[in-house]
């Protein structure tokens, strides 16, 4: 079975791009961290596009990213599961 992405990233056989994985930790402290490391050029990241009390209970790692990023960031919102939209 395919991983989350996948697909997507297939469509994106132009460009030269890595994709890199963790798991474990605090997702943004991950993601920053990687920024740094690495040395990327920019991060892509879904984002679930919460608002209000959702927001402010889960927080937002996407928001996180972007406000903290030395790097640009490119933030998709990502469809909910079985609505049909899927990746575009």
């Amino acid at each position: 079975m395919p991983r989350e992405g996948e697909s997507t990233c297939g469509r994106l056989a132009f460009a030269r791009y890595e994709i890199y994985t963790q798991i474990g930790g605090e997702p943004a402290n991950a993601i920053l961290k990687a920024v740094e490391e690495l040395g990327v050029d920019s991060v892509v990241m879904p984002t679930h596009g919460r608002k209000g009390i959702g927001r402010l209970i889960l927080g937002s790692v996407a928001e996180r990213v972007v406000r903290e990023s030395p790097r640009p960031v490119l933030t998709v919102r990502a469809a909910a599961a079985g609505d049909g939209r899927g990746p575009r």
